[in-house]
């Protein structure tokens, strides 16, 4: 399936800008990523807790980064673990990573105290077009709303006003990444609806009539 923001194989010039225009530092490593038994996805601040705690080891807060090639880069609030002279992550990636690029940020804190406790995400633009800053846009408002509610058995339970405003900007969220979709994906790649054919035999000539 496609995701349109992945783990980049490089540091280019762009992620060291951004890198830099949010941290004040440039400087991103890749960090191996040791599934831990037990380790709950999305839970990491908790995850890399436990085994600091079980290792002797520290707990360091920063931000994973994954990009969407030309369109833009995405900073998750992360917290990876430095026992035994090595840096690690023991939360389950997304799509099964054996690595993630990571950047520390000495100003990102967790409230372990908190059931509603998350850590930040940010996302910053590589293209200048007026749709990817729409898209960010959108994409703040939902994590501003579900940040309100605690995570229940990987399930987010919204209610009233919430539930609607989110199934509104999802649905936005949506046509605005098939525009950009549209404008950035390269035509022979496969297309980004899973078919295996190639974006111009596939959704492209259908999206081109729509934004072209």
């Amino acid at each position: 399936m496609f995701s349109p923001t992945i783990v980049p194989k490089i540091v280019t010039p762009d992620i060291k800008k951004l890198c830099k225009d949010l941290t004040g530092c440039s400087e991103a490593y890749f960090v191996d990523v040791f599934s831990k038994p037990g380790a709950i996805r999305n839970k990491c601040a908790l995850n890399a807790k436990g085994e600091a705690q079980e290792k002797n080891g520290n707990v360091i807060f920063g931000w994973s980064i994954f990009v969407w090639e030309k369109v833009l880069v995405q900073f998750i609030g992360h917290a990876i673990v430095e026992a035994d002279g090595k840096k690690y992550c023991v939360t389950p990636a997304k799509h099964g990573e054996s690595k993630i690029l990571f950047i520390p940020d000495p100003a990102i804190t967790f409230n372990y105290d908190s059931e509603s406790s998350r850590l930040p995400s940010k996302t910053l633009p590589i293209s200048k077009q007026k749709v990817v800053h729409q898209l960010i846009a959108v994409q703040s408002k939902l994590f501003e709303i579900k940040s309100k509610y605690p995570v229940t058995s990987g399930q987010l339970l919204l209610v009233g006003d919430d539930a609607e405003n989110v199934r509104e900007l999802e649905n936005e969220q949506q046509k605005l990444m098939n525009r950009i979709i549209y404008l950035h994906h390269p035509i022979k790649a496969n297309c980004s609806c899973g078919s295996g054919k190639q974006f111009r035999k596939c959704c492209r000539p259908h999206m081109k009539r729509e934004y072209g």
